[in-house]
């Protein structure tokens, strides 16, 4: 798989297009909705998917910048969301981690809901879109074509921190009995750990450099060599920290309400600016326009172009481990006072508020609406076909003469939330044939093979079968 130098926001692109055979397409009630919208952002409408903390309550989904619902159902049960672990584009998956401890992978090909792991105390994805999976009894999996794999031996320490890596690695920070340790974790890793300073701690998107942040100034440390380590002296303390999403900047801010942006590459310090104030957080924008930061008095956040980073927007908002976020249309999702709202990075202006949700789970993506990878509500309502007595429909996807080729699709299909088996034989039949199914009509039929996003076709079984 190649490496993108992209995040789960500027990365998550629905490819436009499907094939297949099951008769005209219907209208998808999502382009309706976003038929007014001028995309903004890359490649597609920027939309907020917004995971409930209370089980009794739908996943909802928002078009940016002006927080508009979209009208759409998800075929998933009802479960309270702790966390939004990431989306691996290449299989339109989305990973969240519930308040029991199980990691789930909304399909967005299904609409559907799938049980992924339990027992899970931390889960990350990583920069090739591997999620990594560290277990209550601390071992260790990954999710390959959707099959976990164990690795062997546990971790020494509950992680404090974890980051996927390059290598098929990840980065565990924990702490240790003589300090905070960094491992860099594989299938063949050795034990070997490296000894970090205590301070805040960061990782680049490909865990090629970690950066820490002491009292007297910036420790960098490239965990996957055994060379590269550097330190950059400051004169005031450092009370904030990011990397910017290419890994070529490192931003610190000082007790002094000064702000250093540093190269990465040589360590050395580029450009010194002075805030407002104090700064106690720093996040980056996934497409490096902007820098989010937290004063460290007040309920504000200040807004900066990494072109321009003394220029500070101010706007009201509060700072939680997930929120405020820099969407890939120029919005911040931003939350204040019980509600959710959407100013602009530019100006500071609101572009739209929710009156609630401040509380849940949210995630930010790009999406080409052309696709319609989601099952909506809207569609389903519009059905009046009636089922026909003794009549069931498949949607056929494909046919071989092996079974076991055939058994082995029928689980890639059930394990993506889709309803598959073999369609029953005819005494004309020699081949197994795999289908979506069985329905009540042939809307339904159709419906789902679209859902697919390959080529399919109908098939009859029972009074109008062969007809």
């Amino acid at each position: 798989m190649v490496p993108r130098l992209t995040t789960f926001f500027s990365g998550v692109l629905l490819t436009a297009g499907q094939l297949s055979c099951g008769g005209e397409a219907t209208p998808n009630p999502i382009e309706a909705a976003f038929a007014q919208q001028v995309p903004t952002g890359p490649s597609g409408i920027t939309v907020a998917f917004r995971f409930p903390r209370q089980p009794d309550l739908p996943i909802q989904l928002y078009s940016l910048p002006t927080m508009d619902p979209v009208a759409i159902e998800f075929e998933v049960p009802n479960v309270a969301t702790e966390e939004f672990v990431g989306f691996v584009r290449e299989e339109d998956l989305v990973y969240v981690r519930n308040v029991d401890g199980q990691l789930r992978a909304l399909d967005l090909t299904a609409g559907r809901f799938r049980i992924v792991d339990s027992l899970v105390q931390k889960a990350v994805i990583g920069p090739t879109g591997t999620p990594f999976i560290i277990r209550e009894d601390l071992t260790i999996r990954t999710v390959r074509n959707r099959t976990l794999r164990t690795w062997p031996g546990p971790l020494r320490a509950a992680p404090r921190q974890a980051w996927g890596a390059l290598g098929s690695g990840i980065l565990v920070h924990y702490d240790d009995s003589d300090g905070p340790r960094l491992a860099a974790v594989t299938t063949e890793w050795d034990g070997s750990t490296i000894a970090v300073p205590r301070g805040l701690t960061v990782s680049s998107i490909w865990g090629d450099l970690v950066v820490v942040a002491t009292d007297s100034g910036l420790v960098g440390i490239n965990p996957l060599e055994s060379t590269g380590h550097h330190f950059l002296e400051l004169a005031a303390p450092v009370t904030a920290v990011a990397i910017s999403p290419s890994g070529h900047r490192v931003y610190a801010a000082s007790s002094t309400g000064q702000l250093h942006v540093v190269n990465r590459f040589e360590f050395s310090i580029l450009e010194t600016v002075t805030l407002p104030g104090q700064v106690s957080a720093i996040r980056t924008d996934p497409l490096g326009r902007y820098l989010l930061m937290r004063p460290a008095d007040g309920q504000l956040i200040w807004i900066s172009p990494v072109s321009e980073p003394g220029d500070v927007i101010p706007t009201d908002g509060e700072w939680t481990e997930q929120l405020p976020q820099v969407a890939p249309d120029g919005s911040v999702l931003v939350r204040y006072n019980g509600q959710v709202r959407a100013v602009s990075a530019a100006t500071g202006a609101t572009t739209g508020s929710l009156r609630d949700g401040a509380s849940d789970v949210w995630a930010i993506l790009t999406w080409d609406p052309r696709r319609p990878t989601l099952q909506v509500a809207a569609q389903r309502s519009t059905r009046s076909a009636s089922p026909e007595p003794g009549v069931i429909y498949y949607a056929q996807v494909s046919s071989t003469s092996n079974l076991d080729w055939a058994q082995d699709e029928i689980t890639r299909l059930n394990q993506a939330g889709l309803p598959a088996e073999l369609i029953p034989q005819t005494e004309f039949d020699d081949r197994y044939r795999v289908g979506l199914g069985p329905f009540r009509t042939r809307e339904e039929a159709e419906e789902t093979g679209r859902i697919l996003g390959r080529a399919f076709f109908v098939v009859t079984i029972g009074a109008r079968e062969n007809q």
